[in-house]
């Protein structure tokens, strides 16, 4: 269980993806989420979007400090040019994607937020209003443990699925 994040310049500064995900620590989590639409409906709208899984960190490191032997292990290590790639790696025991997506956004002040009863429940983000849609800085929860508190009760998150079958 990997997350990666590249380079954005030559001189091998983090972009800011990078730079907000080098600041997590064994612990620490990243949910997944993104917005779908139905096979076969190019332009179905509103798009769903939905939790899909949870990487709890385990450890960070850069691809250059992998042993070669080790780097198939992550897509970041597979990747030709990615010897500066930051790479999380996540606990095989409590990471994985979700049995089931979460529905937890709505289509509303002409953008993708998570609904306002979410955002309560959660302990809101750093970003305004629940905004989703993609941004060069990801949402932080203010509150974590309220928000893992929120998801121990989801049942169709668990299982988690640790395989991309």
């Amino acid at each position: 269980m990997t997350f990666g994040e590249p380079y954005r310049d030559k001189t091998g500064k983090l972009s800011s993806r990078g730079r907000t995900l080098d600041q997590l620590d064994a612990g620490d989590f990243i949910a997944f989420f993104a917005g779908f639409r139905a096979v076969g409906h190019p332009r179905s709208f509103p798009l769903p979007y939905c939790l899909f899984g949870i990487l709890r960190v385990q450890s960070k490191t850069f691809v250059r400090n992998i042993p070669i032997d080790k780097r198939h292990s992550c897509a970041h290590g597979r990747r030709k040019g990615a010897e500066n790639d930051l790479v999380i790696w996540g606990d095989p025991k409590t990471s994985g994607r979700f049995q089931k997506a979460i529905p937890i956004g709505e289509y509303r002040n002409r953008a993708y937020r998570v609904t306002r009863e979410l955002l309560h429940e959660w302990g809101d983000l750093t970003v305004t209003d629940g905004y989703l849609q993609r941004s060069a800085i990801p949402p932080f929860f203010l509150d974590p443990q309220k928000f893992l508190y929120w998801l121990d009760r989801q049942e169709k998150a668990l299982p988690l699925l640790q395989s991309n079958c």
